[in-house]
């Protein structure tokens, strides 16, 4: 779904990557936190759970929305970035949602090969968009960005 979105909004895949990560991150760290607070305000079902959740796509969301637009360069250069962000989300999302829903997923096929190729998901997504970014970013050697002092 990110991935489709993503096109279809034409939001950078570097950006989309970045916002995958901060959410993980955001939700590992921030959870217990606002898990806490949700459960003053919300008095049925797991807080915890749905902090983490949440903290995970909020970034994508706001991300998709206010970066829209921002891909310039050729579409077939972002598409193997963004499809690896897209399984990248899947994996961490899969990791956090209840235990039945997991095994539910992971009984399937598709379900069962993700979960055994998690490592190199993670690992394969952070490398093609660091690639990504190292190919459209490089500094211009002898070019001044400022002007002369």
């Amino acid at each position: 779904m990110p991935v489709l979105l993503a096109l279809i909004l034409r939001v950078h895949a570097t950006h989309v990557f970045t916002a995958i990560v901060s959410g993980w991150l955001l939700s590992q760290t921030l959870a217990p936190t606002v898990g806490l607070l949700l459960s003053m305000t919300i008095k049925s079902g797991s807080p915890d759970l749905w902090s983490k959740i949440g903290l995970l796509v909020l970034p994508l969301v706001v991300t998709l929305l206010v970066l829209r637009k921002s891909m310039k360069k050729s579409l077939l250069l972002q598409f193997v970035p963004l499809l690896a962000s897209g399984l990248l989300f899947t994996v961490l999302l899969l990791e956090l949602i209840p235990q039945p829903f997991q095994s539910a997923v992971y009984m399937n096929q598709i379900g069962a090969q993700l979960r055994q190729s998690g490592d190199l998901v993670i690992g394969g997504s952070v490398l093609i968009n660091l690639a990504l970014m190292w190919l459209l970013y490089k500094h211009k050697a002898g070019k001044e960005e400022h002007g002369k002092h």
